[in-house]
């Protein structure tokens, strides 16, 4: 969850929007809901979705998504529990498979070693 968390706030381990300028991110099949968050939440359906979870309108305000503890709950819920794919953390053994349940495959490797190191650090 961590490394998740490392990888999608570009290391900075603070809510983040997608990065880019508003004309790229208007372009965006997906706006005005675009990535935010801890795992960069996408998609009118996954706003909607933790709108009811929450009892916070995201629809209506996507910028909550960026509070801490909304971001936290968010993260940890959706990879506990499969919200964002169908795949939650139970159903893997290995970091690299644990990607599917964000972004399929995207980025997995190098996601697996953040993980490793936030392992290493831990023990």
């Amino acid at each position: 969850i961590f490394a998740t968390a490392w990888h999608e706030t570009a290391h900075t381990l603070t809510p983040v929007t997608e990065y880019g300028g508003p004309k790229y991110l208007k372009s965006k099949k997906y706006y005005p809901y675009i990535g935010r968050g801890f795992v960069q939440l996408t998609w009118d359906y996954n706003y909607k979705k933790y709108s009811k979870i929450m009892g916070i309108d995201f629809v209506t305000h996507p910028d909550l998504v960026l509070e801490v503890k909304a971001s936290a709950f968010i993260l940890v819920h959706g990879m506990i529990n499969g919200t964002f794919s169908g795949k939650k953390l139970s159903d893997y053994n290995t970091f690299v498979s644990m990607r599917k349940i964000i972004n399929v495959t995207d980025k997995a490797q190098l996601i697996a070693g953040i993980a490793d190191r936030f392992l290493l650090a831990l023990a």
